[in-house]
């Protein structure tokens, strides 16, 4: 029943077949063969939702649960990446000028190392997620390598994955082979983050926000152009790189009425996800104007969950959500490679078919 590594593939307990539940809530056990596996549960009784969740040996620890949801959590995540990295022409005589001339200037390096880290003040990310690996700003895609081990993935390292974002928010994970058998015998797994919120109930165009204008046109740019108040916050050192750090407070209204029209209806309905009007952002430029940081933190509280996501099942929900983005080795090759279709399982049909 167990796995290369002592692991073995379950299905989400909170939606699981009722044998799997039971043996989770009876506690920890010494036989591990007490625990019924994914493939004892006739599939009738399988919730796609988490279509993989690894445990421990059971004297460490219980299991825990990936909801597919958290997979399109990390892809925003992920995505945040590429919301600083835009193309204008706007004098920068002002240092939001400035901020939006040096993102310009970071995407003209074509390439960059990026280094992501997402923390919440309490639960399993409280010591973070990582999120390593190298940007190619023309083709406006990222090769990264995933620490999945806070997401309840463990003994596995770290998850190769590619994220596309060149006609939306795509994002393929590379699992081993202990879990790609329950992806189709495939080894990727295709994320497509618009159609996966849809599916939860989530209308936001993705598509038609990353496509308004050229050059990698994302959302970051549009949300700096409704900044209320940009402050020098001083000098600090980012990787051995001396930097300016600027502290923004983004309007969203203002940043929906200063957009292009093309991109304004788009922005509209990814406003409708936030409680709030403003939210904080900050930024660390290197002498040569590119962003070496990027960070903002998020308070869940302000943020509409979608449909079929709650506080027992969504992996964010523990206090504010802080994610930092490090971009360096300007201009180093970066190769970036999608998988082809026949290696690819996609998630929303996965789900679509209740894991058939």
């Amino acid at each position: 029943m167990a796995t290369a590594g002592g692991l073995e593939i379950h299905q989400q307990i909170a939606h699981g077949a009722p044998e799997v539940k039971a043996a989770y809530e009876s506690g920890p056990a010494d036989d591990a063969a007490q625990v019924p596996s994914l493939a004892s549960v006739p599939r009738a009784e399988r919730d796609p939702r988490a279509i993989v969740a690894m445990e421990r040996p059971r004297r460490e620890s219980k299991l825990t649960a990936v909801p597919a949801i958290a997979f399109a959590i990390l892809a925003v995540l992920i995505a945040g990446v590429a919301s600083v990295l835009v193309r204008n022409n706007e004098s920068t005589s002002t240092p939001l000028a400035m901020i939006q001339a040096s993102a310009d200037t970071t995407a003209g390096a074509k390439t960059a190392q990026i280094s992501a880290t997402v923390k919440t003040a309490s639960g399993p990310l409280a010591n973070g997620i990582s999120v390593d690996g190298g940007f190619d700003f023309g083709n406006r895609r990222a090769s990264l390598l995933v620490d999945p081990s806070k997401f309840g993935l463990t003994g596995v390292g770290k998850i190769e994955a590619i994220a596309d974002y060149s006609s939306g928010f795509v994002m393929y994970m590379k699992f081993p082979s202990e879990l790609s058998s329950q992806l189709g015998g495939k080894p990727w797994l295709k994320i497509d983050l618009a159609s996966l919120l849809k599916q939860e109930g989530v209308d936001v165009d993705l598509g038609a926000l990353t496509q308004g204008q050229s050059n990698d046109p994302t959302s970051g740019l549009q949300l700096l152009r409704g900044a209320d108040s940009v402050v020098t916050v001083g000098t600090e050192d980012i990787r051995g790189t001396q930097t300016t750090h600027y502290r923004l407070v983004i309007d969203i209204e203002k940043a929906i009425a200063a957009a292009p029209a093309s991109t304004r209806d788009a922005m509209t309905k990814l406003a409708n996800l936030y409680t709030v009007k403003t939210f904080p952002m900050d930024v660390w430029l290197d002498s040569q104007g590119r962003v070496n940081r990027f960070q903002q933190t998020i308070d869940p509280s302000t943020i509409h969950l979608p449909a079929g996501v709650s506080a027992q099942n969504n992996p964010f929900a523990a206090g504010p959500i802080t994610m930092t983005y490090d971009m360096y080795d300007f201009g180093a090759p970066v190769d970036v490679t999608v998988p082809p279709v026949d290696q690819t399982t996609d998630l929303s049909q996965l789900l679509k078919n209740g894991g058939n």
